[in-house]
């Protein structure tokens, strides 16, 4: 796809120059035809070299939802705090489930320079729920485990949770599920079942 991307921006083979199909197509590909050793937008689309923040922006910045999610997480875990919750609210509007989780979290503790906000989080829970992926909805049964911007409602959330691990083994809701055994939240306590 790469190489079709490549044709098409530069409008070679016959084929009608049309660089934002070209650059998008490009952006989308897993491989290159330049071998292992190419770097680039797609080999940052796909996270295969450290050197391509740059393109990594540059993917962002073209709408690629992914990427914007993982520039945002690495530019808030790296310092540059509101720059990144910038880019995770951009892939929240768009509803990637991670980066609403990431919100719903940082929201939750007060990270990354962000005040605490609870009822922020829950809304984030709430639309990363939404979204129907396991682990968004692990997110918003631990906000009732714990009470978070909603009723304590511990039983309730420890059932879902249980019930998303053992449905999906998403590994966000068995971590979360883990957490009620080994502290008793809506559980009964058992720390070998959460090993």
């Amino acid at each position: 796809m790469y190489t079709y991307g490549r044709a098409t921006y530069y409008g070679q083979f016959g084929l009608k120059p049309d660089a934002t199909l070209g650059y998008t197509l490009m952006l989308r590909s897993g491989k290159s035809a330049e071998g292992d050793g190419f770097y680039g937008p797609a080999a940052a689309y796909y996270g295969k070299s450290e050197r391509s923040l740059l393109h990594m922006k540059a993917a962002a910045e073209a709408g690629v939802t992914e990427v914007q999610m993982l520039l945002g997480k690495h530019l808030v875990k790296t310092g540059d705090h509101a720059t990144g919750v910038s880019w995770l609210r951009i892939a929240a509007d768009a509803d990637d489930v991670q980066a609403l989780i990431l919100l719903s979290q940082i929201s939750c503790e007060g990270l990354y320079g962000q005040p605490k906000n609870h009822a922020d989080s829950f809304r984030f829970a709430m639309r990363a729920d939404a979204t129907g992926h396991p682990a968004g909805r692990a997110e918003l049964a631990m906000h009732y485990v714990r009470g978070v911007g909603v009723g304590r409602n511990p039983e309730r959330g420890a059932r879902t949770l249980y019930e998303i691990a053992t449905a999906s083994n998403d590994k966000h809701a068995m971590y979360l599920l883990a957490v009620c055994l080994v502290n008793g939240w809506g559980i009964r306590r058992d720390q070998n079942a959460a090993k």
